[in-house]
């Protein structure tokens, strides 16, 4: 008949104790674990000063960019970029001083404020940072997103490529 088929038996099958102890007996190992003994501590010896700056300046080197373009200082916008910063667009460097120069002196204030600054990457020689970007002109106002990638170059962070990632570019 099908149905005794469908009946479970309801006798359990014994499982069999594990003795951890017997086992650990069997191959020589104490039955109870051993505390480690601690290592000697290895002597610190300094290490000379590093010449390029540390991850923690480099949301400082980004506000000092900042703060440089809102006064229309250009020589100091500038040199926050590194001798091997690459500009958007094909242009090269020249044609991008020159347009730089153009929007950042001519008259009128300007704002530019940022928000969210976040530190992707940092390694000994390299970062990169993204923000939001909000610019404001008497003729013009965007907010954009940005990444920064900077390298440390004589002991201060200097950006090597500027992006925007989310708005209009130029």
């Amino acid at each position: 008949d099908d149905d005794e088929l469908m009946v479970c038996d309801v006798q359990l099958p014994t499982v069999p104790v594990l003795d951890r102890g017997a086992a650990n007996r069997a191959s020589g190992l104490p039955a109870e674990p051993v505390a480690p003994t601690p290592a000697k501590a290895a002597a610190v010896v300094p290490v000379a000063a590093v010449a390029s700056p540390d991850c923690t300046q480099v949301p400082k080197a980004v506000e000092q960019w900042l703060t440089a373009w809102n006064r229309k200082d250009l020589k100091s916008y500038l040199d926050a970029y590194a001798p091997a910063f690459v500009p958007a667009n094909k242009m090269d460097r020249a044609q991008w001083e020159a347009m730089r120069k153009t929007r950042i002196e001519q008259q009128g204030d300007i704002t530019i404020t940022m928000a969210g600054l976040k530190t992707v990457r940092c390694e000994k020689n390299g970062a990169e940072v993204t923000f939001t970007q909000t610019y404001a002109s008497k003729n013009y106002s965007d907010t954009v997103e940005k990444t920064l990638q900077l390298e440390a170059a004589k002991g201060a962070w200097k950006i090597t490529r500027e992006a925007v990632t989310k708005g209009r570019a130029y």
